[in-house]
């Protein structure tokens, strides 16, 4: 039987470790029987090939144009059904569809699963669970690092109004009743429950591939976290109106420079360990019931439930002026590095003006 594995996150799961793995190693899941293909979709990462699913195309004014929408959708459709013509396999992954597939997507999944019946192969969705505390504190870190001036209020506010559908248990009873329970593979985001403390050997071991030497190994973190205080600058520098998608990245850089020297002066985190445990206990009967469901021979409870992380973050810490300064230095050293680049191709240019044979003659010798 053909099978469609659906990867649907959690985000700050390593989904972007696991999909930049599986796109740089495309050539050599093909040759196992396994596709992951490119759907490209407008200022969303290649790697994240699922993302057709909840992509909006809108006109000049920002509106979505629905039939256009649903046409997109249906195209890549039938390219799954042809890519299945030579593939047993198919792997799709997105972070974003947990929270859209719980919330104002959940339609998708009526309509995900008449694909299937329709093409003739079983579907598959994976998911990573992380522990209720960690996982919100990480999404809000990444909430305010995203691109664009998405969120700028204080981590009280956060966690009191955002929705995170972190009641896990309810929601994977939703999805149990939609496309059966045999058809969802739970999987816990913790070193000690990966297979081989690896969170890209897991992965494989899920979609039935062992990890080899064939395989080209991950280069580097590819989504660092804001440590310190490096969070709390750059939510109050999305206050600025001005920010757009450049120059967020930019900030975004200069913190990620300063922040292993602000996460290592000031190991912190945003609960304090009485506010974690109370905001863990709300979820505590419904862990249990995913334990005793999916890992029903292991002992224990679902996720490790030490603290550990360091102490609640304060605003008011002996560190923030500290790092404010090396933010600053970061953003003049960025900046006089891209003023050199800019000279040196300026210099170039000149050379290419002033003399154009000689250029010419460079360019075609020192290729």
């Amino acid at each position: 039987m053909k099978i469609l594995y659906l990867h649907i996150g959690l985000p700050k799961t390593a989904t972007t470790s696991i999909q930049f793995f599986c796109f740089e190693n495309r050539e050599i899941l093909k040759n196992k029987g396994y596709c992951y293909p490119l759907f490209p979709c407008s200022n969303i990462s290649e790697t994240r090939n699922a993302h057709f699913l909840l992509e909006s195309i809108t006109d000049e004014n920002g509106n979505e144009n629905r039939e256009k929408t649903e046409l997109a959708r249906q195209k890549h459709y039938r390219e799954i059904e042809i890519l299945f013509e030579k593939y047993d396999n198919i792997v799709l992954s997105d972070e974003a569809l947990w929270h859209k597939l719980c919330g104002v997507k959940s339609n998708l999944w009526n309509e995900l699963l008449a694909q299937s019946e329709k093409g003739g192969y079983e579907l598959k969705v994976i998911l990573y669970l992380r522990r209720q505390d960690t996982f919100a504190e990480s999404w809000w870190n990444q909430s305010v690092k995203m691109n664009g001036r998405v969120l700028d209020e204080p981590w009280e506010d956060f966690i009191k109004e955002r929705y995170l559908h972190i009641d896990y248990a309810r929601e994977i009873q939703k999805i149990e009743k939609l496309i059966g329970e045999e058809n969802l593979i739970v999987r816990r985001f913790e070193k000690q429950n990966l297979k081989n403390q690896d969170i890209i050997h897991d992965f494989l071991d899920v979609i039935g591939l062992e990890y080899g030497d064939e395989f080209a190994e991950m280069s580097q973190n590819r989504n660092i976290s804001l440590l310190g205080n490096t969070h709390e600058i750059k939510r109050i520098l999305n206050k600025l109106p001005m920010l757009d998608r450049e120059g967020n990245d930019f900030v975004k850089y200069c913190l990620q420079d300063i922040a292993p020297i602000s996460g290592a002066r000031y190991p912190s985190r945003m609960f304090s360990r009485q506010e974690a445990e109370e905001f863990l206990g709300q979820f505590e009967e419904g862990n249990a019931w995913i334990k005793d469901k999916y890992f029903p021979e292991e002992e224990g409870n679902l996720f490790d439930y030490a603290m550990s992380g360091g102490e609640k973050w304060e605003k008011e810490n002996p560190y923030m002026q500290d790092d404010i300064i090396l933010f600053m230095g970061a953003a003049m050293l960025r900046m006089n590095r891209q003023i050199q680049r800019l000279e040196e191709k300026n210099e170039k240019l000149y050379f290419y003006l002033r003399h154009p044979i000689r250029g010419l003659v460079r360019k075609v010798f020192h290729k």
